[in-house]
């Protein structure tokens, strides 16, 4: 046996606020919400640029370092290093996207003979690892 009860609904008498006090509210919400974000440039310096590094080809336990500043980058070879292929590549974490760009670089100094300095142009991130051929 089942019972059912049932409910008595009352009705709510509908209040209607004054047009002005509703226009006032959202007056002052529109402006607290303004006022609660930062204007651009409020929030402070950007972090500053970090110097991203890739190996492209390593070469047993050699290693290579990097000090650099916003105008100078030099790179650093233990005296410990034996081999000849070690290649990497570094750039800035905020360089921009180019297309048809040029690049001025200057190599002041090579400490071994089979130093190899050059410039990376087109850095992409490899989905797999596995050399391309050009036809």
């Amino acid at each position: 046996m089942s019972t059912s009860r049932a409910r008595a609904l009352t009705a709510v008498p509908r209040v209607r606020a004054p047009s002005r006090l509703t226009a006032t509210a959202v007056l002052v919400l529109a402006a607290v919400s303004v006022l609660s974000f930062p204007s651009p440039g409020a929030a402070g310096a950007p972090d500053p640029a970090e110097l991203r590094v890739a190996v492209l080809t390593a070469d047993f336990t050699d290693s290579l370092s990097f000090d650099a500043s916003p105008t100078r980058i030099q790179a650093i070879t233990p005296a410990s290093n034996r081999h000849t292929n070690l290649r990497s590549v570094f750039w800035w974490s905020d360089a921009p996207t180019e297309t048809d760009a040029t690049s001025c670089a200057t190599w002041t100094d090579e400490s071994r003979t089979l130093t190899q300095p050059g410039a990376a142009f087109h850095i992409t991130r490899a989905r797999t690892a596995r050399c391309r051929r050009s036809r």
